[in-house]
Parts: structure tokens; C-alpha cells; sequence
């Protein structure tokens, strides 16, 4: 696994997709950044971005799932 990370993360271009669901449960953030270099000269360019809101139903779901005590 390390061997495949690091190859993609000293290629010169790369493009990655980020996934991100936040605490105030709207949707699930899909953000899409062409990124060059690495270490100190790494440049990241954002490509695309959207939220895709959650159905009622599912985000009723979540909110309950978490209210549960562990």
C-alpha cells in the first residue's frame, strides 16, 4: 500500500477527489483538485465542487444513529 501512495504522491500531476460530510448534515461535498508538484512546491487547483443534499429520510437516519449513547 505505501509503495502505490507514494508513487502517486511524487508524480508531478495528479488529480484527487475529496469527500467530505460536515456536522450540519446538507449533503455530502464532493470536491475535485488537479494538484502539481509536491512537498513546499505543491500548487493545488480546484477543479469542481458541489454538494449533493441528503434525502429527509437519511438525514433523519444520521441524526439518530448519533444520538444514540456508546
Amino acid at each position: 500500500m505505501e509503495n502505490k501512495l507514494s508513487s502517486i504522491y511524487t508524480k508531478k500531476q495528479r488529480r484527487i477527489i475529496g469527500l467530505m460530510s460536515g456536522t450540519s448534515l446538507d449533503g455530502l461535498d464532493v470536491a475535485i483538485c488537479h494538484i502539481e508538484g509536491f512537498g513546499e512546491k505543491t500548487d493545488c487547483f480546484l477543479e469542481y465542487h458541489t454538494t449533493i443534499p441528503y434525502l429527509p429520510s437519511f438525514k433523519k437516519s444520521i441524526q439518530k444513529f448519533l444520538q444514540k449513547k456508546r
